[in-house]
């Protein structure tokens, strides 16, 4: 078990995090971090009492303080609940009972009518300074079991899922950061600055932390990602992890000429989806590197990273440093110290995906002579037509991207044929049944594509970007 709150004091007036509010920087140190995890946690005991095991919510803003409560949650002993502040009342609520919250940390412009039975906290009480601090101690190994953090998966077709993370999954060992090898090639002589756009309730913003603080590492985010390009031109990040929606958006920028808007940022790292040739081609040849990283919530983060995606540009990369991945009947599968405890409260889900400390991804793919790992669709995506074939939607979705005017795409069945939604601003509706049509002309015939819609507007997304279906 790592020691992280000595991680943190080791690093002294390091600057561990950068809130960036359209332009302007706002710096906080692994000391002040420290300090401020500390009077965090004395304010939500003098409101609660005791907090260990209490279930705590978060749904604020996700910023600085949202940071220090998630963790001043967990080394108090309670279980913290990082929650999307930008969910209905219903949901909010439904994920309150789901996850059995007693107490919830909430700024002032979420809508709390439908929440009963619960303690609320404005997070403005949680902030500032405070002359009490409570005194925080790292794990040990009797520890490694018990709960730290409940998850509320993103996917991308059903209700999402509350993984319950141990404190095994969160500190067992020391997170890989960025390799040396990388750092050396950015001509980076300490430890990067790095932009974040992954939220805190999501498993992907909380691994970038852990990432970037158990190494030394400044992380900046910004205050309202819809300001994400002035606040990299006005602020120095040498790495930048970013979402589907971002990296489209980094795109437009370059295509537009202006790889300015992404200030000094030297390196991304992609994840929710693999990377186009055409994509790495565009960042390569404007002088930014980079690279792609897949990961779940139900193992705790990480599964693999590419940072040769020139060589390899369809793979999501090898396993991280204490990953085993293998393939079970054409399903990812993955055995790691960060795999979660089980779905929370819900042993039927649970039995479906993890068996014997194995985590079943339910994505299908392969992995190559060279250990690189690559994703061919969604287990639970597959369509099975009436004559027994099978279908993935990715698979033709990836053929139907070609056309760089497509923009986005989803495929799926109906009425046993294989349909298409596409959106395409710059394509007629005539335009897109003649490419389909020649599409057609190199697929099998139970995968070609019956109808193709053309839709006036983006399709609906996950919060991470990723297209619902």
């Amino acid at each position: 078990m790592i020691e992280y709150l000595k991680l943190l004091e080791n690093c002294g007036e390091r600057n561990v995090f950068v809130e960036l509010d359209q332009g302007t920087p706002v710096c906080h140190t692994y000391a002040e971090y420290l300090k401020d995890m500390r009077a965090c946690a004395r304010k939500l005991e003098e409101k609660l009492g005791n907090i260990r095991d209490k279930h705590i919510g978060i749904v604020s803003d996700n910023d600085y303080v949202y940071l220090v409560t998630i963790f001043a949650i967990i080394f108090s002993r309670g279980v913290a609940v990082p929650l999307n502040n930008r969910e209905t009342p219903e949901v909010l609520a439904e994920a309150v009972k789901k996850a059995d919250i007693d107490a919830l940390v909430v700024s002032g412009d979420v809508d709390t009518t439908s929440l009963q039975d619960v303690i609320l906290i404005p997070d403005e009480d949680l902030s500032g300074d405070g002359e009490e601090e409570s005194s925080l101690f790292d794990f040990d190994g009797s520890e490694a079991d018990r709960t730290a953090l409940l998850l509320f998966t993103s996917g991308t077709t059903s209700v999402s899922k509350c993984v319950e993370l141990s404190v095994k999954s969160i500190f067992f060992g020391k997170r890989p950061g960025f390799p040396r090898k990388l750092t050396d090639k950015l001509g980076l002589l300490s430890a990067p600055v790095v932009y974040g756009a992954f939220s805190f309730y999501h498993m992907g913003g909380i691994i970038g932390w852990l990432d970037c603080s158990e190494t030394g590492c400044t992380l900046c985010k910004s205050r309202d990602i819809r300001y994400v390009l002035s606040d990299l031109s006005a602020f120095n990040a040498d790495i930048a992890v970013v979402t589907p929606a971002i990296l489209k958006l980094f795109l437009k920028s370059l295509e537009r000429g202006r790889a300015d808007r992404l200030g000094s940022v030297k390196y991304i790292m992609a994840a929710g989806a693999v990377l186009e040739p055409e994509t790495t081609a565009a960042f390569i040849s404007n002088g930014i590197g980079i690279g792609q990283f897949y990961g779940q919530t139900e193992t705790g983060g990480t599964i693999t990273t590419n940072y040769d995606v020139e060589s390899n540009p369809k793979s999501v990369g090898k396993p991280d440093r204490d990953v085993r991945v293998g393939i079970e009947q054409g399903e990812i599968c993955v055995n790691f110290w960060g795999n979660m405890k089980g779905y929370y409260k819900d042993p039927e889900e649970t039995r479906k995906t993890l068996e014997n400390g194995t985590v079943f991804t339910g994505d299908l793919g392969y992995i190559d002579e060279n250990g690189y790992v690559y994703i061919t669709g969604r287990k639970k995506n597959l369509i099975i037509l009436s004559g027994g074939e099978n279908v993935s939607p990715e698979e033709i979705e990836a053929k139907i991207y070609a056309d760089p005017l497509i923009r986005e795409c989803r495929v799926y069945e109906r009425n046993d044929r294989i349909v298409a939604d596409i959106y395409a601003p710059g394509l007629s509706e005539e335009q897109i049944r003649e490419y389909i049509a020649a599409l057609n002309k190199e697929l099998p015939i139970y995968k070609r594509i019956s109808h193709a819609e053309k839709t006036e507007s983006e399709l609906p997304k996950t919060a991470t970007g990723k297209i619902r279906r």
